[in-house]
């Protein structure tokens, strides 16, 4: 398991409550599995990073992506090719603000908020928010596509 110091977990956990605007979502069970499923990869990006690992578990094979520094969705064949293993440590922590479930499609709005260090200290905080849309086949929820914003810089709320 990955651990983190302190400032780096507060860090992460003041910037998650000072999110502004997100409602509390009773999810139903099949809500509950499109959240469990993105944990499952939320956690292999941990240990291994966005590369083939992720990818052959957890993206459709239609998959794009959309990321603050593309100008366009990338394919999934295009993602391969740039993939790499995590060489440090990585941390991600999902609060999903809304999910919908449409028979085998479903889609989610969810911010991120993320650290990540190389192998020779360097450290990376994040926080982005994203779009993603699964389909299920073969009983499993994959990423069909994700938007994901660039960085975000979210202050504390002032009080008006």
């Amino acid at each position: 398991m990955i651990r983190f110091g302190p400032a780096v977990l507060t860090g992460c956990a003041c910037a998650l409550l000072s999110v502004s605007g997100a409602q509390a979502q009773k999810w139903s069970a099949a809500e509950q599995e499109i959240i469990d499923r993105v944990r499952q990869c939320s956690d292999l990006w941990e240990t291994q990073g966005f590369g083939k690992a992720w990818i052959q578990e957890c993206a459709h094979p239609e998959f794009r992506y959309w990321g603050g520094n593309t100008l366009a969705p990338e394919s999934k064949g295009w993602i391969e090719k740039l993939a790499r293993p995590r060489t440090g440590k990585g941390f991600a922590e999902q609060r999903p603000v809304y999910v919908a479930v449409y028979g085998d499609m479903a889609y989610m709005f969810s911010h991120w908020v993320f650290a990540t260090e190389t192998s020779s200290g360097e450290r990376t905080n994040g926080q982005r928010q994203t779009t993603d849309v699964f389909r299920r086949e073969g009983g499993k929820w994959l990423f069909l596509a994700e938007y994901e914003s660039p960085n975000l810089t979210v202050a504390p709320r002032t009080p008006n």
